[in-house]
């Protein structure tokens, strides 16, 4: 999980967050995700980032979007941009709904 993390450390360097409250929010996700990861061939998102100015972290949604054959919501401008055959903005979404 890789986001997460990050996530944490952020608020953690940022808003104040303990340690030990990010260590039990990152368990609890751990538990609730437990079962439910997919693996992704490490070609596919590398593929990805070889077509476009997005990171690897951002390329393995796209690649996992691509394996679900889902599309992916998402307001990151870059992935909307370099990717508009899979990834679509929440706003736009909603608006279809």
């Amino acid at each position: 999980m890789l986001t997460t993390p990050n996530v944490l450390a952020l608020y953690m360097r940022q808003r104040g967050m303990t340690a030990e409250q990010a260590a039990q929010v990152i368990d609890t996700a751990d538990e609730l995700l437990q079962g439910r990861e997919y693996a992704l061939p490490s070609r596919a998102v590398l593929e990805l980032v070889a077509q476009s100015a997005c990171s690897a972290c951002d390329c393995e949604f796209v690649a996992l979007a691509q394996e679900l054959n889902v599309p992916l919501l998402t307001d990151d401008r870059r992935i909307l941009s370099e990717f508009p055959q899979r990834a679509i903005a929440l706003a736009r979404f909603v608006g279809e709904a």
